[in-house]
């Protein structure tokens, strides 16, 4: 099994008065997301079938970016669930266990798991950072925003996708990369009006 935890891409904080979850993206986040889009399809040797999205604007927006680049996406099943936006909410020390926890519920209730041997999860901090360790057992994992972490589960560890997120699971994960973009391209405005052509 291969599990790719994608935090969502810089997201702007100009307007005030919007709530935490309408927020969209930054600039600087089109093209990290974008980047990172790119990177994910010159890396990854499996192809998700299956991406379960934050309901978060940012989270929503980070993933037609990415698909954008990374074409072989475009075939998954994709299902926006608020249980993966959910989870940023909780308490700081138990994020880890509570985002692992909040993926394992919603993969359980999404048909389409059964049969996805790659998963893309498109979320958010400090949850993703604390899960990733705990299924790694790799200490200070970084995930900046706009970052994908790639883990791979060996053949055999565990036949569903709640097994493989259970607490005995913590530690049979591989981290295999940490893939991302910074964004600090000057090519903004073009990155833009391309996405804005085809998604917006």
């Amino acid at each position: 099994r291969t599990l790719i935890l994608l935090r969502h891409a810089k997201s702007a904080w100009d307007d005030e008065s919007l709530q935490d979850e309408h927020r969209a993206l930054a600039p600087r986040g089109v093209r990290s997301a974008a980047g990172t889009g790119k990177k994910l399809a010159q890396n990854l040797k499996h192809t998700p079938s299956l991406v379960v999205c934050s309901t978060a604007a940012r989270a929503r927006e980070t993933l037609a970016i990415v698909r954008w680049k990374w074409p072989d996406l475009l075939d998954a099943t994709v299902r926006f669930d608020d249980r993966i936006y959910d989870d940023v909410h909780g308490a700081h020390e138990q994020l880890g266990t509570t985002t692992r926890r909040a993926i394992a519920d919603a993969l359980t209730h999404i048909p389409e798991a059964a049969e996805a041997k790659c998963v893309v999860i498109i979320g958010h901090n400090f949850g993703f950072e604390q899960a990733t360790s705990e299924l790694t057992r790799v200490s200070d994992v970084q995930l900046k925003t706009g970052a994908a972490a790639v883990l791979r589960l060996p053949g055999g560890a565990a036949s569903t996708w709640g097994d493989a997120l259970t607490d005995d699971a913590c530690g049979k994960w591989q981290l295999v990369d940490v893939l991302r973009d910074s964004g600090k391209s000057s090519k903004t405005s073009k990155v833009q009006k391309e996405l804005r052509k085809k998604h917006m």
